[in-house]
């Protein structure tokens, strides 16, 4: 089967995500019926673009492209453009990694399930009666579950601190059920804020204050000739010329 002719077609590697690119390679596979290991690398070398076949030839030196696997060639790339990097960095950045300004809680927990994904944490394994649950790992069986580990992060990280003391409040507090709480918040706090830009002028015109602007007559003193002028100010305050005495407010 040749690459000629397949739809869509994915672009070259370009150096910015090998694991992404790879990815799409399998899917790309997947949807074209591609299974032998033969084809599947000759595909990912006429696919990865000049400069990754290039990386290929000097990686596996001093053997050919034709004579390594395509799971080798895989690996290699992956260790060359993508390096595992140490499981206590990985911890370190995800510890360290709180809601930013501005930050969604969509975004923040994606980007926390990012930053997990090297961190070797515990995962959870459903028991034969799908109630009971326990951390599980290969690697490490001491250590927490994923979503417990996302779960802690999660609420310590969020800006929000009114948001924080109620995920505090909650008993038997589960990732999804703060996740959830969380969302809930913002979507109403995004409403709130909604009405309130909507109602507010409403509010500030109705409550300006009124005041009349009392202009003594030159040609007299008595109150019957005085020239009343209603004014309705702008943030409550009136220019007034402070040379002039026949200037006086009255609400």
């Amino acid at each position: 089967m040749a690459t000629r002719g397949f739809p869509n077609q994915i672009p070259e590697f370009n150096g910015s995500s090998w694991s992404s690119w790879v990815g799409r390679l399998q899917f790309y596979f997947e949807a074209n019926n591609i299974t032998d290991p033969t084809l599947k690398r000759a595909n990912l070398l006429t696919l990865c673009g000049e400069q990754t076949y290039d990386t290929v030839c000097a990686l596996i030196q001093p053997s050919t492209p034709a004579a390594v696997s395509y799971d080798d060639i895989v690996a290699a790339l992956q260790k060359h453009y993508d390096p595992r990097p140490s499981e206590v960095y990985s911890r370190a950045r995800f510890q360290r990694r709180d809601q930013l300004e501005g930050e969604t809680v969509s975004a923040y927990i994606a980007a926390l399930k990012k930053l997990a994904a090297h961190c070797n944490f515990g995962t959870l394994t459903t028991t034969a009666t799908g109630q009971e649950r326990e951390a599980a790992s290969s690697a490490n069986t001491t250590m927490l579950p994923l979503d417990v580990m996302l779960r802690d992060r999660f609420v310590c990280g969020l800006s929000d601190e009114s948001l924080q003391q109620r995920m505090f409040a909650e008993k038997d507090l589960t990732f999804n059920k703060a996740y959830d709480i969380a969302v809930r918040a913002e979507s109403a706090g995004h409403q709130q804020r909604e009405i309130r830009r909507n109602t507010e002028p409403v509010h500030q015109t109705s409550n300006q204050p009124t005041f009349r602007l009392v202009v003594a007559s030159s040609t007299t003193k008595q109150s019957c000739l005085q020239k009343v002028v209603a004014i309705t100010t702008i943030q409550g305050t009136v220019s007034i010329p402070k040379s002039s005495s026949r200037y006086h407010l009255q609400r």
